[in-house]
Parts: C-alpha cells; sequence; structure tokens
C-alpha cells in the first residue's frame, strides 16, 4: 500500500510543480515590483522556524534595519515540528509535505512583487531536491535583486549543479566563512563575506576555571547528523579516560552510539540549554571528515564555546579562522593530537583560563550582530 501511495503523490508532486512553475513564469513576465521610497529586503528562510538556523543567519536582522527605516521582512515556510515529522515520515508523507512547502513558497513569491531585494538563504524552495533555480529566475524577472546566501560548504557537496545554477542567478553572493568566500570568489563576481553571528541573551561567561564536579565535565551538543562525529571520536576518548576519568555531557535530540569505558555518559534535552553548558569544563567540537562541507562552515558549538569563555580541543575544520593552536583552541589534526590536547586541557588549569579568556575576546572583536550589521547593510543595499 505505502508504494502505491509513494508512487501516486509523487505523480501528483510532479504534476504540482508544472502548475506552479506555469504560474510563476505567467505572473513574472507580467507583474513588476511594486515601487517604494525606501528600501525592502524580504528575507527567505531555509531552515524552519524554531531551529537555530535561518533565524541567525537572516531573521535576527529585522530590528536593525527597521530602526534604520528599512523595510526587513521574514519568510519562513514550516516548523522544527514539521521537519522532526518529516525526518521520521515515511516517502508518501515527504512527498505530501513537499506539496505544502511549494504551495505555501508560491505563495510567499506572489508577495515578493513588495520588496525590492530578495535575500536567500540556500535556496528559494527548500528541501526538494531540484535541479534548477526556477523560481530564483523568475524573481529576477521581476525586477528584484537577488541575493544568495550560503553557509554551508554540504550544498555545493551534495548538490553542485542546483548550487552553480542558484548562485549563476545571484546579482550577489553572501557567505559566512573565509573558506566559502575563496570558494565562490573563484567562480562568480560579487561575494561577500558577512560572519555568522549568534545572539549572547542567556549564555553565561565562564570565569572560574577550577573543576566543580567530582571529575572534569566534557560537553558537546548539536545535531544527530553531527553527532556522528563525537561517535568516531569514542576510541579517542576511551583511551583519555583509562587514564582521567570524566563526565561527558551531551545534548542532542536523540540519543548517540557512545560507548566510553571508564567515563561517565550523560545524555541531556536542550531543556536546561545554557546551564547545561555553564556545566562544562571543556568543550568538545569534533570534526573528523575533511571535505567541502567540514571546511565551509564554522560549528554553532565552536562559536558558543567562545561566547561563553569555555576552553575547548576542536578540529582544524569546521572552526574560526582566527583560533591559534595553544593561544585560544587547541585544534587537533589527527587522533593522536586529540588524545594529547585533551589530557593536557584537563590537568592544566591555566591553559583552560588561557584558552578560554582569548578565545571570548575572539568572539567579541567577530561575530556580535553589532559588530557585523554595517558589514551586512552595505553588502545588501549598496
Amino acid at each position: 500500500m505505502e508504494q502505491i501511495k509513494r508512487k501516486v503523490y509523487y505523480i501528483f508532486l510532479q504534476f504540482l510543480f508544472v502548475f506552479y512553475y506555469s504560474l510563476a513564469f505567467v505572473f513574472s513576465s507580467f507583474v513588476r515590483k511594486t515601487k517604494s521610497d525606501k528600501k525592502r529586503i524580504a528575507a527567505v528562510w531555509y531552515c524552519p522556524i524554531g531551529l537555530t538556523g535561518s533565524n541567525l543567519r537572516l531573521g535576527n536582522w529585522k530590528p536593525y534595519f527597521e530602526k534604520d527605516n528599512i523595510v526587513f521582512d521574514n519568510f519562513y515556510t514550516y516548523t522544527f515540528d514539521e521537519m522532526v515529522a518529516f525526518d521520521d515520515g515515511l516517502w508518501s508523507f515527504k512527498y505530501l509535505f513537499y506539496m505544502k512547502l511549494l504551495r505555501r513558497r508560491f505563495w510567499q513569491f506572489i508577495k515578493l512583487r513588495n520588496f525590492d531585494i530578495a535575500w536567500i538563504d540556500r535556496g528559494f524552495l527548500p528541501m526538494y531536491p531540484l535541479k534548477m533555480a526556477f523560481f530564483e529566475r523568475c524573481i529576477k524577472r521581476m525586477g528584484l535583486e537577488c541575493i544568495i546566501d550560503t553557509s554551508d560548504g554540504g550544498d555545493y557537496q551534495n548538490n553542485k549543479v542546483l548550487v552553480l545554477d542558484t548562485m549563476g542567478q545571484a546579482d550577489k553572493i553572501t557567505v559566512a566563512y573565509k573558506f566559502l568566500f575563496e570558494f565562490y570568489s573563484e567562480r562568480f563576481p560579487k561575494v561577500y563575506w558577512i560572519n555568522w553571528t549568534i545572539p549572547t541573551d542567556g549564555y553565561i561567561v565562564k570565569t572560574d576555571y577550577t573543576i566543580k564536579e567530582k571529575l572534569p565535565v566534557l560537553g558537546w551538543m548539536g545535531s544527530p547528523a553531527n553527532g556522528v562525529h563525537l561517535e568516531q571520536l569514542c576510541d579517542v576518548l576511551s583511551l583519555v579516560a583509562s587514564k582521567r576519568k570524566f563526565i561527558l555531557r551531551y545534548m542532542c535530540r536523540t540519543p548517540l552510539n557512545l560507548v566510553i569505558p571508564n567515563a561517565i555518559i550523560e545524555h541531556l534535552s536542550f531543556e536546561n540549554y545554557y546551564e547545561n553548558i555553564r556545566s562544562f569544563d571543556i568543550g568538545l567540537c569534533p570534526f573528523l571528515t575533511v571535505d567541502i562541507r567540514s571546511k565551509g562552515k564554522i560549528a554553532m558549538k565552536n562559536q558558543e564555546y567562545m561566547m561563553c569563555a569555555i576552553p575547548q580541543v576542536c578540529s582544524h575544520v569546521a572552526i574560526s579562522e582566527h583560533l591559534v593552536n595553544g593561544e585560544s583552541a587547541l585544534i587537533a589534526e589527527n587522533k593522536d593530537q586529540w588524545e594529547k590536547y585533551i589530557l593536557e586541557i584537563i590537568d592544566n588549569i591555566d591553559l583552560r583560563e588561557k584558552l578560554g579568556t582569548n578565545s571570548h575576546k575572539i568572539f567579541n572583536q567577530y561575530y556580535l550582530y553589532d559588530i557585523e550589521y554595517a558589514n551586512l547593510k552595505k553588502s545588501l543595499i549598496n
């Protein structure tokens, strides 16, 4: 029965693509954006509301632009709960969900005629593995400036044809990290680097670097997908635990497969997020696979450790470009270094304080909204 439903829904989804694409083409051929004395920006999200993603990258700039008398509206299409249901659903359910996204996005597309700039996170239609940037072409046809933002090299790695076609429609490209700036600057003319910013509300800055609990607490937080990297570090953590017992405290939507003899493993929810992070003596940020995805991002946990002045051991990819090994973090390039650095940081309170305070200074220098706003405004509007 599921196979029949899946085929029927897939066929109907393809029909809806033809239907909405046809409407979008006709609409964009005859309708032009309305005139206004103000600049008007439509921030088109990729991630759902309720998930730290597009809200941090695009959505949180709204009060900054409005303070400068610039219209700035957020366009999102689904919720975090819908994303979780999608991840757990059968393919027939996924196709139904794609239909909802397509319908919701089409009506948002119609509203874009009231804006001057469409600042699009990754691509106009989220989730579905498209082969061409059709809506982006229609947006340009209406007379809007099309600006594409990217903050994850995994998009290019997973769907190179779509990403290059999408970027090819862009009047400008904004990127979040140094690698992406260098990567896309070789391929496109107008690429602007806007650092990934995080609001500081709720976070607690570490000032005391003594071990407060019976054992040192190694901390990690992230998605189940990124949890794979922590699982890959279990052999190293087992070696460390055979020499220095510790608590591994991690926050993740689902439990991870962590087998570490001699260590106490605690799986926590995100309910008391800031207090949980506060309890970390040492932050872990492992990305053990080096590819475009890991080189083209900064793990949010890496920046949160910096913000909270938590000393960290991290991989040499998916971290801030401004961290210096031994000065603001311990940056491991292989598993031998991971073991060595974790043992060093457990045993040395002066090192923990040095790394924590130095990384906190770097965060305040580069990753605050107030710091980056002028750069973003210039990039989008000039």
